[in-house]
């Protein structure tokens, strides 16, 4: 069973204060995927992120010497550190952002999505990447471009338009004599 409201608000609260003050924290987190408890994690905060039903920190994992995402729910303590935490020199969250679809991080892929012509006047009033490219095809359809990865969450973002759309998902392949490999997720 999750953690209630009351039960995240000192865990948010404490990583809002770390993110504002520059601080680094050290926190016992759960991993999602394995249930291991790592304790006194040391973790220079960067910002909270919230995907739909999901919320995550990204933070700089001392551990790791490297950034990461830690999902709030995981968090069972959290401690300021008397400790300044600066950025990492030139790191741009927003550039970060846009390699991912949503919050997963993965080898970013060309991505192909084809709305046919019964949900395209919907489907082109989202945004759905920063980077998106579109273009209204002489059948009514509407075909978005972006490269990004996340493909699991794409599939299940995806789903709420069933049959009308098409998806294309394309990656570089080093096997391959051609450039692409590529794979319909959705649609026929």
């Amino acid at each position: 069973m999750g953690k209630g409201h009351s039960q995240l608000r000192p865990t948010f609260c404490n990583n809002a204060e770390a993110i504002l003050a520059g601080a680094m924290i050290s926190a016992d987190h759960r991993s999602r995927a394995s249930a291991k408890l790592s304790r006194n994690t040391r973790l220079g905060p960067i910002a909270m992120l919230f995907g739909q039903g999901r919320q995550y920190l990204l933070a700089w994992s001392e551990y790791q010497d490297d950034l990461r995402l830690f999902a709030l729910a995981g968090f069972e303590r959290v401690s300021l550190v008397p400790e300044v935490y600066e950025r990492p020199k030139g790191f741009d969250l927003q550039e970060w952002l846009s390699e991912s679809f949503g919050v997963w991080r993965e080898e970013p892929l060309d991505v192909v999505w084809r709305f046919l012509p019964d949900v395209a006047d919907e489907a082109s009033g989202y945004l759905f990447h920063p980077k998106q490219l579109t273009e209204r095809m002489g059948d009514g359809s509407l075909i978005v471009r972006f490269r990004a990865g996340g493909r699991q969450e794409m599939e299940w973002y995806l789903v709420r338009w069933g049959d009308q759309v098409e998806a294309q998902f394309l990656q570089i392949s080093e096997n391959s004599s051609s450039d692409t490999t590529e794979s319909d997720v959705c649609g026929q």
